[in-house]
């Protein structure tokens, strides 16, 4: 009997590649738990580790850098918006509401025994 090692899946290359998309489809959906899960088994079923981290690094967007004003540049202040007139209010709280609309009752229908 040949060893196990000689013997090699056809299609493992394909499972491997299957295994890297599904990889990148957590790290997008962002579940932290099943990262490690699938990551250990890329591991351990040959991917490199420098793919896994490469992959990581292309599929996970850069953190944004937070950048603070300069003090040359003067803040912004949002313009102060002025209340609705409360008549507009008033109209909205009195106009009457749509009666609703009753579904129409289909009579029963008695069924031929012959």
């Amino acid at each position: 009997m040949s060893s196990s090692s000689s013997l090699q899946n056809p299609f493992l290359e394909e499972w491997r590649d299957c295994l890297v998309a599904y990889y990148a489809q957590v790290l997008q959906r962002n579940e932290p738990d099943l990262e490690a899960s699938v990551r250990q088994l890329l591991l351990r079923v040959g991917v490199a580790e420098e793919r896994v981290m490469a992959l990581r690094a292309q599929t996970l967007p850069e953190p944004a850098l937070e950048l603070e004003p300069t003090p040359s540049e003067p803040e912004l202040s949002e313009p102060e918006l002025e209340p609705e007139p409360a008549s507009s209010e008033l109209e909205l709280r009195h106009s009457a509401p749509e009666p609703p609309v009753k579904p129409k009752k289909e009579p029963p229908k008695q069924l031929s025994f012959f």
